[in-house]
């Protein structure tokens, strides 16, 4: 136990023990950041300057002053130069505050309300730091604070993290410059995360994290990696929702593992410089990235709405698999690297017209409830479409400049593929068609083979043209097969 005229105050805690070493006040066996009578948040304020101050290093005998479990009331910081030369952290852990207002101040210290609860008075922001300097590190993990926080246009030269931590409102963080991390893992926001016009010049970490309203991030940018894994946004899914991530830039990797979005979200103009990936993750609504500008796009085992790529540049690979789509939409997108797309269900449409896919396209095991739109798009590489089922594939006035192969087990209802232009090879093995396949006015300047294709109903190439050799063995057209005006 502390000595007579000590304060009587102690704390145990996993990761901290500690006895409060200041002087009893009047009348009380604490002293006055312990005392539980109310007191003047004047003179709690002026107590804590005056320890900080007196805590420089021209004083002797420094201590580190603590506010350990201390009881601040409304503290009233604002437009302060805090803890000047201290040479030590401002140590708010376990306290409890009516408010802490940093508007406009200068935090030269480490500021650290570890496991702090804030409970504001009505129509108080329990924590303000709006226009806030903080030279170093601002940490408040595991606090709990009733209401919203407003950090915006805050700079912090380090990092700021609200790890484990609880939000009773709105998280605001817009046109924030971080130096370091912005980690916000495990954080509960029960009101919306505002992170527009933010530069964060390290990682963002929303892992596992949870928030229940809407996210406004355009313009966001971080110059490390961005991980929403195991994160859950929007979980209301109230009409109107936002998850807005659109002109976002990510210079290191982003992934959204085991992540679930309650509402659709948004991608525009987005510039991810590094993989996107994400595995397991679930979508009530649409994802779009339309206009972005992605390095490379990896889901697997995705449950969605709707993806959206129409007019983005991916650079290197886009791959989906294992997934479930409502639809899947990449209308004049220009697809740089290979693209890979096995054991997925669209049920519903695949538009990928006035597309430019530079390097090789595989369909493995893929099941297109309605049409696959490939017309007017340009293929550099070569065309794989393996064992899938497919309503309708529409490849009309498309380009291949490479191989095109429909084999092992295709069945479709109508292939449709007028005036479409094969530089390369074509190979159609083991495909049943129920309806018609149609080639007109198509050019084929590679061979063709036809081995083992049904095509139930009518088969017609009026005005195709042929430069190499036509072979089909083992094939049957129900309706017939018509070539007039044909050129071999």
């Amino acid at each position: 136990m502390s000595t007579s005229g000590e304060c009587h105050h102690e704390h145990e805690s996993e990761t901290t023990s500690w006895t409060c070493p200041r002087e009893e006040s009047a009348g009380s066996d604490y002293c006055i950041f312990h005392q539980r009578a109310p007191k003047a948040g004047s003179k709690i304020r002026d107590q804590l300057l005056k320890e900080l101050h007196d805590a420089e290093p021209h004083e002797t005998n420094t201590t580190h002053p603590r506010y350990i479990d201390a009881e601040l009331g409304a503290l009233a910081l604002d437009f302060t130069e805090l803890a000047k030369d201290c040479p030590f952290p401002i140590d708010f852990r376990y306290a409890n505050i009516e408010f802490l207002s940093l508007s406009s101040s200068e935090v030269v210290r480490p500021l650290h309300i570890q496991n702090t609860t804030i409970d504001p008075p009505v129509d108080e922001i329990p924590l303000d730091g709006q226009n806030t300097l903080f030279r170093s590190e601002f940490t408040a993990d595991e606090a709990i604070i009733k209401g919203d926080v407003d950090l915006t246009s805050t700079e912090c030269r380090r990092g700021i993290s609200f790890e484990n931590a609880e939000i009773y409102g709105d998280l605001v963080l817009d046109s924030t410059q971080i130096d370091g991390d912005l980690d916000l893992s495990n954080l509960e926001i029960s009101g919306d995360l505002h992170l527009e016009n933010a530069t964060v010049d390290g990682n963002v970490k929303l892992e596992s994290t949870t928030v229940n309203g809407d996210i406004y991030a355009h313009d966001l940018e971080i110059k490390g990696n961005f991980c929403c894994d195991d994160s859950e946004l929007a979980p209301v899914g109230e009409i109107g929702q936002s998850i807005d991530f659109s002109r976002l830039s990510v210079n290191g990797n982003t992934t959204f593992h085991d992540a679930t979005f309650e509402s659709a979200a948004t991608f525009q103009n987005a510039a991810l410089k590094r993989p996107i990936r994400a595995r397991d993750l679930t979508a009530k609504g649409d994802i779009e990235f339309q206009s972005a500008e992605i390095h490379s796009f990896h889901l697997v085992d995705i449950d969605t709405a709707r993806i959206a790529v129409n007019q983005a540049t991916i650079v290197d690979e886009f791959t989906i698999v294992d997934s479930e789509l409502k639809r899947l939409d990449c209308t004049g997108a220009k697809l740089q690297g290979d693209v890979r797309i096995e054991e997925t269900k669209i049920d519903g449409q695949f538009v990928s017209k006035n597309v430019s896919f530079g390097a090789n396209v595989n369909l493995e095991t893929v099941q297109i409830t309605s049409k696959a739109t490939f017309a007017e798009a340009k293929f550099d590489g070569r065309v794989r479409i393996n064992a899938g089922r497919y309503e309708v594939i529409d490849i009309e006035r498309a380009t291949f400049d490479d191989q095109f192969h429909i084999r092992e087990s295709v069945w479709l209802n109508q292939l449709w593929s007028s005036r479409t232009r094969f530089q390369g090879d074509v190979l159609f093995h083991d495909i049943r068609c129920f309806e018609t396949v149609t080639f007109d006015a198509a050019v084929f300047h590679g061979s063709v083979e036809l081995n083992d294709v049904y095509v139930v109903k009518r088969t017609t190439g009026e005005g195709a043209h042929f430069e190499d050799r036509v072979t089909i063995t083992d094939s049957g057209f129900g309706d017939g097969l018509s070539l007039r005006n044909t050129t071999f």
